[in-house]
């Protein structure tokens, strides 16, 4: 209890700025990788018994959900924001220029130059790469996905 206590009050202690939900995000899923993850289930089970647990993991559930919520209206934003493909372009060749992610976008550019471009292959792969990518920029509602799987 005391635990789930701690990162609750680590998770409220970030000051309240415009991005305050990516700083949650990032430091629940460092926790999450750290080995909470796997704690969730014996959470769930004996917060049905007691109490001041439960009230602790449905702070944490309902913070995770509002920070979920949080990213997919800044997406939202984003969407309504940069619905160019040049502008978009931009915006993250910007954000990643004279950084070491520069040479793994342009790796990524150069890969998905090799797609094969039959007119429905294409179309197919490109949607399993947004697949992909929602996935890592949304994760589990609110956690890093778990790359070891």
């Amino acid at each position: 209890i005391k635990t789930l206590h701690l990162v609750n009050v680590l998770l409220a202690c970030i000051e309240l700025e415009y991005n305050d939900w990516q700083i949650r995000i990032a430091w629940r899923s460092e926790m999450m990788v750290s080995g909470l993850r796997n704690c969730i289930p014996n959470i769930e089970k004996f917060a049905a018994q007691n109490e001041e647990l439960k009230k602790a993991y449905d702070s944490f559930h309902r913070e995770k959900h509002d920070d979920f919520d949080d990213l997919q209206e800044r997406f939202d934003e984003l969407k309504g924001d940069f619905d160019d493909i040049n502008d978009a372009f931009n915006m993250l060749y910007t954000s990643v220029i004279n950084t070491g992610c520069e040479d793994r976008l342009l790796s990524i550019l150069q890969h998905l130059l090799l797609v094969n471009d039959g007119k429905y292959s294409r179309y197919s792969y490109f949607t399993l790469i947004d697949t992909c990518i929602c996935g890592i920029a949304f994760g589990e509602s609110g956690y890093d996905p778990m790359f070891e799987t």
